[in-house]
């Protein structure tokens, strides 16, 4: 090493691989797959997800039985509005989806 070589800039060496933290431009780069905690991790994944969730969350649940008119013969669906399961399905699920908002 001579007197000159000290003032000489040094290269800093060059990674040949870079590093990529985005999760579904890796899986496209490198053929990964994706699981359900990569997607969910994704911001526009995960609000999606939300979005429909607290859709479908808000339909009320009915439930119907098919039954057989006593008069014509005819097959008729009514509703039936005094069980307890359109309780549990309606009004218990509905508070416990209020605590997660």
């Amino acid at each position: 090493m001579g007197w000159f070589d000290r003032f000489r800039k040094r290269e800093e060496p060059v990674a040949t691989e870079e590093i990529v933290n985005d999760v579904l431009l890796k899986a496209m780069l490198k053929g990964e797959r994706i699981d359900k905690d990569k997607a969910l991790s994704l911001p526009s994944v995960s609000s999606a997800v939300d979005i429909i969730c607290n859709t479908v969350a808000m339909i009320p649940i009915r439930l119907y039985q098919e039954t057989t008119d006593e008069i014509t013969g005819k097959k008729k669906v009514i509703e039936i509005k005094d069980d307890p399961r359109i309780k549990i399905l309606n009004i218990v699920l509905e508070i416990h989806l209020m605590h997660f908002k």
